[in-house]
């Protein structure tokens, strides 16, 4: 095993994702944890939405939405999944909690 370098933890490269079928798009979705630094924007009460554009990568760990694209998805993604995909995320990051659907 060698020593850590920049190159090593680059582009996401260490951090867990899932493929997550999604019915409802009509696709596969990859989800991918919180990278630390994300996760301070968790603790002051980030929202949903905030969390999926941090998350939601293609097959190169890219991420497919970019900060300003939450109302976005708000506007155009069913709130369960949603829900769901953050869910994946919190989970894949070690915090279980996760979020509830609101009624």
């Amino acid at each position: 095993m060698g020593l850590l370098t920049r190159e090593l933890i680059q582009d996401g490269r260490l951090l867990k994702r899932e493929r997550v079928k999604v019915d409802e798009l009509g696709c596969d979705v990859i989800v991918t944890e919180l990278p630390a630094g994300e996760v301070v924007g968790i603790s002051q009460k980030a929202s949903p939405l905030e969390i999926l554009v941090k998350v939601l990568v293609d097959e190169n760990g890219k991420r497919v939405f970019g900060d300003d694209d939450a109302a976005f998805i708000g506007k155009n993604i069913p709130v369960a999944v949603a829900t769901n995909l953050v869910n994946v995320s919190l989970r894949l990051s070690g915090m279980d909690g996760g979020v509830k659907e609101k009624n």
